[in-house]
């Protein structure tokens, strides 16, 4: 398994009307490769999205990949990655009662086939005005 994350930066000019925003655009990537001579039935990668705690400064976190899972509440989506095809969903806990869209988490459900390769994607914006510092902080419970 291998795991990549890139970032590119775009700063927007401020205008008469409007105040400099900045754009974070990040990619992250998951390869799975199946090494053993059996499929795999249920290979689970799970990823996160930042959240804002909404604390003084606004900063949107836009979801641009996967697709699909923009608009799945509680539902799962089937993407192809590919010649493989994996599920998406949020995250749902042990106990059922917690929502990952609201961490931020989701997860690739995916089955391999003997020697098989697949790479999943997620691909977010952070979007604040210049003036904002940010930050990641892991919040994994």
């Amino acid at each position: 398994m291998t795991y990549t994350r890139e970032s590119k930066v775009d700063k927007s000019p401020a205008t008469a009307f409007s105040e400099q925003f900045v754009t974070t655009t990040y990619t992250s990537r998951t390869t799975i490769h199946n090494r053993h001579t059996f499929p795999l039935n249920r290979i689970i990668v799970r990823d996160t999205l930042p959240v804002s705690d909404g604390e003084g400064q606004t900063v949107r976190i836009i979801l641009r990949d996967p697709e699909a899972l923009v608009g799945a509440k509680d539902k799962a989506v089937y993407v192809k990655q590919g010649s493989t095809i994996c599920k998406v969903q949020w995250y749902k806990s042990e106990s059922g009662d917690e929502s990952g869209r609201n961490k931020g988490i989701f997860e690739w459900i995916c089955y391999l086939e003997a020697g098989e390769k697949a790479t999943v994607q997620s691909v977010w914006d952070i979007k604040a005005a210049a003036d904002v510092k940010w930050e990641e902080v892991p919040q994994w419970d």
